[in-house]
């Protein structure tokens, strides 16, 4: 089970948005199950820039996406596998797509936009379907 209400002293932090295998469904991810890992930062964008993405690059996250509200950027983190650096873009515009999908992209654009109750909305999209082997799920947490 997923605990939602994770304070910030949590050694596990709780991510907005997660995408992970198919079949993980009825037990926590692990690192190796999770391909994708967003965070929508507002008012805790220190938090997510800091002690969130070293959490997440320790803990053996491959990709993570803050999606800066008041910037209206995506910065995205991706962690090589037993390095201990990691690359950083920032796209204020542009089509983004996950590392483990590179056919499914999000417009950032689309992603910088806020629903009706003042969500982000995230939107991917695929030009052919996925295949089995990398099926996934979202959870959402916002």
């Amino acid at each position: 089970m997923i605990n939602q209400s994770a304070s910030r002293t949590s050694t596990n932090p709780q991510p907005d948005v997660v995408l992970y295998k198919k079949g993980v469904e009825n037990k926590h991810p692990t690192p190796e199950d999770i391909y994708l890992v967003i965070e929508v930062a507002d008012a805790t964008l220190n938090y997510d820039s800091d002690d969130k993405l070293r959490a997440y690059e320790r803990g053996g996250i491959k990709e993570y996406w803050i999606i800066d509200v008041g910037k209206k950027t995506v910065n995205i983190y991706k962690f090589p596998s037993q390095e201990h650096n990691y690359a950083r873009e920032s796209h204020a515009y542009g089509v983004i797509a996950p590392q483990a999908f590179p056919d499914v992209t999000v417009d950032s654009q689309k992603s910088l936009s806020l629903d009706s109750s003042g969500r982000p909305i995230i939107a991917f999209m695929s030009p052919v379907p996925f295949t089995p082997e990398k099926e996934c799920y979202t959870v959402l947490f916002l």
